[in-house]
């Protein structure tokens, strides 16, 4: 069996038995991302069994001795969820002639801490230092408070922090950060304030994560103002925003009600020649149809739709609905086409709410159409031309209710309402040869 059919293959005794036959090839044994496939699918096919097989065999193999070679064994084993054989495996180091370091335990550490065994943990924290001899480092404090973060035990979370500097590690970027967040996020925003100033006054200044997850902070209380000038301070500290710190701006100014500072803030992200993400094209879209602003909408919708970043069905139905309503269906047709392009596609109740949209009529609002030609009313429908010839008037007007013209409008369509008359003097100002291109896009200056 070829080796290259392993990263096709889908039938979970097809693929234990290709490794199986592979277990002493080294370019296998030395491939960590084909073992971490093989595992993740194995895992899901819920054939621990093979999984165990596997990659107890590797401990036997000379590059068992090496200690990054066991730790990838025991990541792969908390990836499959086996935790308890992930354990072993480093309690075990010994017997494969492989020394432990600090590293092979924050990489059991970390295996350990996605159990979310509190009682495990804390007894690996007691035991693991005084029997092996290992002191913790950073990376291991930071793994441990990470975790007691991600359970909800802020406090015990701190307590580490405190405990760290007692052991004279002294807490980096990462700590303070984590914390911040836990703490915002759990709506104790006095904790996150008060760890943000003892951070910089124990000299440890923040970087880009902590003045992201403190704007985050801020843009939540609706204080988007505030978020708008710590993004500026940053800046003068030499910490460039990046999409995430852009977002959570526009975001804030857009649910404050500001859309022209999202305006001004999506261009200066432009400017520094930073390219929008998913997340900007969703956010801006999504509150540009709130405000009705459906051109600026149109264009950053295209434009996302073609890299397949697509809205929500509610941003699109919003996007079709105020083009439709400001009779530009052949925007509104360019958004459906790409919509029906979408890989993965949409849902046919999804397509069929927003063909719906496009089904109904589009009607124009207009009183009379007026032209430059002597004699004949000219209109492009789909690029179908249709003249009108009328007598020649002192006003050069033809009434836009003719009964041609509406019926061969409502073949595609479309009803015309009249508006009331407008003054001699203003109509001569707006003379000129009515063109419809496309599916009625009107054109500018006139009526319709």
């Amino acid at each position: 069996m070829d080796l290259a059919n392993g990263y096709a293959e889908r039938d979970p005794e097809k693929l234990f038995q290709l490794f199986k036959a592979n277990a002493h090839n080294r370019i296998v044994i030395e491939n960590k991302y084909a073992f971490e496939d093989t595992v993740s699918r194995l895992a899901g096919a819920r054939r621990f069994d093979y999984i165990e097989h596997l990659l107890e065999h590797q401990k036997s193999l000379p590059q068992g001795r090496r200690e990054g070679f066991i730790m990838r064994i025991m990541m792969l084993y908390g990836k499959a969820g086996m935790i308890k054989h992930a354990m072993d495996t480093f309690y075990d180091m010994h017997l494969y002639g492989c020394k432990r370091t600090v590293k092979s335990l924050n990489a059991a550490l970390k295996v350990l801490t996605e159990s979310r065994d509190l009682k495990a943990i804390q007894a690996f924290l007691m035991e693991v230092p005084e029997k092996f001899h290992i002191q913790f480092d950073i990376f291991s404090f930071n793994i441990v408070i990470k975790a007691f973060c991600e359970m909800g035990i802020l406090d015990k979370a701190y307590l580490v922090m405190v405990e760290m500097q007692k052991l004279g590690v002294k807490p980096d970027v990462i700590t303070y950060t984590t914390l911040i967040s836990a703490f915002y996020k759990d709506n104790r925003p006095e904790i996150g304030n008060g760890l943000w100033n003892l951070m910089v006054r124990k000299g440890c200044f923040p970087n880009l994560a902590t003045f992201n997850v403190r704007i985050q902070h801020l843009v939540n209380k609706r204080r988007s103002w505030q978020a708008n000038k710590l993004m500026g301070l940053m800046q003068r500290f030499g910490i460039e925003p990046d999409e995430v710190t852009y977002n959570l701006v526009i975001k804030g100014f857009c649910r404050s009600g500001h859309l022209d500072m999202a305006k001004k803030v999506y261009s200066a992200m432009l400017g520094r020649r930073l390219m929008p993400n998913r997340k900007i094209y969703q956010t801006m879209i999504h509150y540009l149809c709130q405000e009705g602003d459906f051109n600026l909408a149109y264009i950053m919708c295209k434009d996302s739709m073609k890299k397949n970043w697509v809205p929500s069905v509610d941003t699109i139905s919003a996007l079709l609905e105020g083009l439709k309503k400001n009779n530009q269906p052949c925007k509104a047709n360019t958004i459906m086409a790409l919509v029906q392009r979408r890989v993965p596609h949409f849902s046919s109740n999804q397509l069929s709410a927003c063909k719906s949209i496009l089904s109904k009529k589009f009607t124009i609002y207009g009183t009379r159409f007026y032209w430059l030609t002597s004699g004949f009313l000219r209109v492009c429908i789909s690029h179908q031309c249709f003249s009108f010839g009328c007598e020649e008037q002192d006003d050069h007007e033809k009434n836009a209710n003719s009964s041609l013209y509406n019926q061969k409008l409502n073949k595609i369509g479309v009803s015309i309402q009249p508006l009331p008359c407008l003054g001699r003097a203003h109509r001569r100002k707006r003379l000129q040869e009515v063109t419809y291109f496309g599916r009625l896009e009107p054109v500018t200056n006139s009526y319709i």
